[in-house]
């Protein structure tokens, strides 16, 4: 089983990339599982607000806020520990939209962090994908996409995603202005990390 993740900011075009990788998988008859990680988050399950059917960015928290969450995060991180070990035999993939990175950079934007160091424990526990995928779009291009994010606030957690993409192992994909085309090069860095575990699916 293949861990894919797609990380990056609200509106990057996370969920349509998805969209055009999970129907590349079906192409190629692969079984796999999309998990949206952030809103099935436990810090999510107990906050509701949400407008036209999506999350509404949290831009402020105070100490206990922020306590809380890290504690749900390392919740979140077992439990999705647990969801991997009983699919691994069931699916080929799995899909993160968002993932534990987003979350983490969610958390170290409300601490108003400058340079951020990711602790030794979350890098040893967090679950390596076997693909992290960044789609790295200039704020401006999201805010034109979702002017209900300020543009203050997206330049913030884009900054955060560039000091952290490398503790992270998230490789980078600029969006293209043909979405196809941005799809085809995940595609294709999909194909050249894991052709083995196509040819051996095929023989199975």
């Amino acid at each position: 089983m293949k861990l894919i993740t797609f990380s990056g900011l609200d509106g990057s075009g996370k969920t349509t990339q998805i969209k055009y990788f999970t129907n590349y998988l079906k192409s190629r008859d692969l079984n796999f599982k999309k998990v949206h990680t952030v809103q099935n988050s436990v810090a999510n399950r107990f906050r509701k607000k949400k407008t036209g059917g999506e999350e509404v960015p949290r831009t402020k928290a105070g100490y206990w806020g922020i306590f809380l969450r890290k504690i749900a995060l390392i919740l979140d991180i077992f439990l999705f520990h647990f969801f991997i070990k009983i699919k691994k035999n069931k699916f080929d993939v799995i899909i993160c939209d968002r993932y534990f990175y987003d979350y983490l950079i969610n958390i170290y934007y409300l601490e108003k962090r400058t340079d951020p160091r990711v602790s030794a424990l979350i890098k040893k526990i967090i679950p390596r994908p076997d693909l992290a995928i960044y789609l790295r779009t200039l704020p401006k291009v999201v805010f034109k996409r979702k002017p209900e994010q300020s543009l203050a606030y997206l330049r913030k957690k884009s900054q955060l995603f560039e000091i952290l993409k490398k503790d992270f192992h998230l490789t980078e994909i600029i969006p293209q202005k043909k979405k196809q085309e941005t799809a085809e090069n995940i595609i294709g860095l999909y194909n050249t990390n894991f052709s083995p575990f196509r040819e051996n699916h095929s023989a199975e």
